[in-house]
């Protein structure tokens, strides 16, 4: 009998430990774009059709508020406790300052998407995003100094920005696709926004989301497996992309050694070494997941396609910490639908051993094998005839090897 109740209890710490990510009740089909949270209880989301989502006790109940806007709203944030400001289609800008109670409507003179905004206190604020003149696409940067009352053009540049955030009063960082030189964007001010600058970044996919864990150390993610980190305050980034079809969308960490980032197709990552590896972590879904917030070391809220919201009350289960990344230029698997066989090729530095995985997106192992690469390009074909039609995800890990393909199986 003590060795069933063990056993059981075994099993239970084992679930509890690994099946972390729950689906919560938005009460909403609409598209969820971007979520924050004031402390470990409130918080709020925002989507499409002017939604905009509040829970009281830590996301197990979900509020649906009057924003008065049928706008798609882009990115919320809060400035303190009580106000609350969100941006998105058309200029629109909603805030609030009694806990959603009421939204008030804010109005700057360019007609823009507000794709991020950010605020250092409660009156100091930037928005950025993109307008268009001629059919041509412009960066837009607007600021607020007294909380939104009247918000002025800080700069109109060349870049689609999609995300902003600030580290001081003075510095600020914006990431998004530079449309005259075809490559990822970060600009930098280190004068309250007066002037943005232009900063290297070596990497020709667009930049979806930056985030700074403090004044030195900062990530952005982006399309194609996107990841790069500076440790100078930006003056260089250094790429630590994984070999991925997945374009993310959010970038969120808790120190200077956790992080997350999530996209296309249900797709979680996560790091525990400062970005050196990354591992996926299932969540269950398949949806485009927008924007996961960390209000807490062992809390995550991510939001995303279709009033998706989930929660991990546990963040700190579940990442093999022994795994290396090496980003590989030329790795690839063909034919892309496939329905009988899969190819994949990878070019290496040297004699190693890897192991290939193939598991849909609920992170279910259908296929696991150990191949010897030697060095130079190497190409492996795999049967995948027995296997249900759907999405899955082409996994090779090995010593300084990460590399994850989404493949599609008719």
């Amino acid at each position: 009998m003590f060795r069933h109740i063990l056993t059981l209890f075994i099993i239970l710490i084992f679930l509890i430990a690994n099946a972390q990510w729950v689906v919560q009740n938005s009460g909403t089909t609409y598209t969820l774009n971007s979520v924050c949270f004031t402390d470990t209880y409130n918080g709020y989301a925002a989507g499409h059709n002017g939604t905009i989502l509040k829970t009281t006790n830590g996301g197990n109940n979900w509020l649906s508020l009057q924003s008065g806007t049928l706008s798609a709203l882009f990115s919320i944030i809060h400035s303190d406790s009580d106000i609350v400001y969100a941006a998105g289609k058309g200029s629109t800008i909603r805030k609030t300052f009694n806990n959603g109670l009421n939204w008030m409507a804010q109005y700057f003179s360019t007609v823009a998407n507000l794709n991020s905004i950010c605020f250092l206190d409660s009156l100091n604020g930037y928005a950025i995003g993109h307008y268009y003149f001629w059919n041509h696409p412009y960066g837009i940067i607007i600021k607020t100094t007294n909380g939104g009352t009247n918000w002025l053009i800080e700069a109109g540049i060349y870049s689609v920005l999609n995300s902003v955030v600030f580290t001081d009063i003075n510095t600020g960082y914006a990431a998004g696709y530079d449309i005259t030189n075809l490559n990822g964007a970060v600009l930098k001010t280190t004068n309250s926004g007066l002037n943005w600058a232009n900063v290297e970044t070596c990497n020709s996919n667009t930049l979806n989301s930056i985030c700074f864990v403090n004044s030195n150390t900062g990530f952005a993610v982006g399309d194609k497996g996107t990841i790069i980190k500076t440790t100078n305050c930006g003056i260089n980034w250094i790429s630590k992309s994984i070999t991925s079809d997945i374009n993310f969308t959010s970038v969120c960490f808790s120190d200077m050694q956790n992080g997350y980032a999530v996209g296309d197709s249900g797709t979680l990552i996560r790091t525990i070494d400062g970005g050196d590896s990354w591992s996926i972590e299932s969540v269950g879904v398949s949806n485009r997941l927008n924007s996961i917030c960390l209000p807490a070391p062992n809390i995550a809220y991510i939001v995303g396609n279709e009033g998706l919201i989930l929660k991990n009350s546990n963040t700190t289960v579940g990442i093999n910490s022994n795994s290396k990344k090496y980003n590989f230029n030329e790795a690839f698997a063909y034919p892309n639908p496939c329905s009988n066989n899969i190819i994949f090729e990878l070019r290496t530095l040297e004699n190693k051993k890897v192991i290939i995985q193939i598991t849909n997106l609920s992170g279910i192992n259908f296929f696991e094998k150990a191949y010897i690469l030697t060095s130079g390009n190497n190409k492996q074909t795999i049967s995948v005839n027995n296997f249900p039609a759907g999405a899955y995800y082409l996994i090779i890990k090995g010593n300084k090897i990460n590399v994850i393909k989404k493949i599609i199986i008719q």
